[in-house]
């Protein structure tokens, strides 16, 4: 195209920024008026010009592909005091998903892209509505970037499979490698269990689980705040006050949570839990993968009547079936 399309950056590193634009003529129907109208008079037509004429619609999206979208977690900085999060705070989704009312501090988003065991997480959508493939439920190959090696249009070719934890995405989007998850640790040698991203695995099978039965030796996990922490005050805006604050940033306050492999019921549906927690390591766990997880599901089934632009500062990531929906790259 000629003209360079206006980008426009969210505030939050995860944003998009959408521009919809319908384009086109306007033809008035002849029995608009019953004579023509005086010189110098604009004729204006009662009729609204979308139902005159069908418009195909134009959607430019600007997605963001920083390299801060690599990031496994969500914002920047922890919430509420911009501090590190270094800590069992990185690997929740939220504070406790045991609380839904969301007048309770409890029930706020944590890390915005860990595991949330209330979320029912489902791969992306190609451009007919079809589904990419649900990862491997049995956590021992995982894809890093489920997307990248599966997407319609240029998927890198698979990898090899590794203990490589939770990184950061790699750059390009483009990484073909895999992660098993069921790593344990020895009686003596190296400990494989797989970790999220903050200090050494806590399961540990000479411990209990706080929701019962020991912990296994290795395997998935999230962390959430324990009942018998002390209470979170908040402010007059509902939000945790300096006491509040130390009391949810303090580790020993902390526990953490296996992901077994049982079914249980998430908004009405029967998840298995070792399938949800694939899905969402391989579509969701970084920023980047999140949000062209969430792209492709709006995208690709809108239909071939939408015309896409997609514009992006540098050419790193690909949507999934991109090329399926007419995208335009800039």
């Amino acid at each position: 195209m000629g003209n360079h399309p206006i980008v426009v950056r969210g505030a939050l590193p995860a944003a998009l920024a959408f521009l919809l634009t319908l384009a086109g003529g306007m033809a008035l129907p002849s029995t608009a008026f019953a004579a023509p109208p005086p010189n110098g008079l604009t004729e204006l037509s009662p009729t609204p010009p979308n139902v005159t004429r069908a418009v195909p619609p134009n959607i430019m999206v600007t997605f963001d592909d920083s390299g801060s979208m690599a990031s496994n977690f969500m914002g920047d900085d922890r919430p509420f005091d911009n501090g590190s999060w270094s800590g069992p705070w990185r690997c929740a989704g939220v504070i406790d998903p045991r609380v839904t009312d969301t007048a309770n501090i409890r029930s706020r988003a944590m890390n915005g892209v860990y595991y949330n065991p209330n979320v029912v997480y489902v791969p992306p959508v190609k451009a007919d509505g079809s589904s990419f493939p649900q990862a491997d439920a049995t956590l021992q190959s995982v894809a890093l970037d489920g997307i990248a090696l599966n997407r319609p249009y240029g998927p890198v070719a698979v990898g090899t499979t590794g203990f490589r934890n939770n990184p950061n995405s790699a750059a390009g989007s483009n990484d073909s490698n895999l992660t098993n998850l069921m790593g344990i640790k020895p009686a003596s040698g190296t400990d494989r269990r797989w970790t999220c991203g903050n200090g050494s695995s806590p399961m540990d099978p000479t411990k209990t689980d706080p929701d019962g039965g020991a912990y296994p030796n290795g395997g998935p996990y999230y962390y959430r705040y324990k009942t018998s922490a002390p209470a979170i005050t908040v402010d007059a805006f509902g939000n945790p006050d300096s006491v509040g604050r130390g009391r949810l940033y303090t580790v020993a306050n902390w526990e953490a949570v296996t992901v077994r492999n049982t079914t249980v019921t998430i908004d009405g549906q029967s998840v298995n839990q070792w399938q949800n927690f694939a899905n969402w390591y391989a579509y969701y766990r970084t920023r980047s993968l999140m949000t062209r997880t969430a792209l492709s599901r709006v995208f690709g089934k809108l239909g071939q009547r939408w015309q896409f632009q997609i514009t992006h500062p540098s050419n790193h990531h690909q949507l999934a079936g991109c090329e399926r929906l007419q995208c335009e790259r800039h």
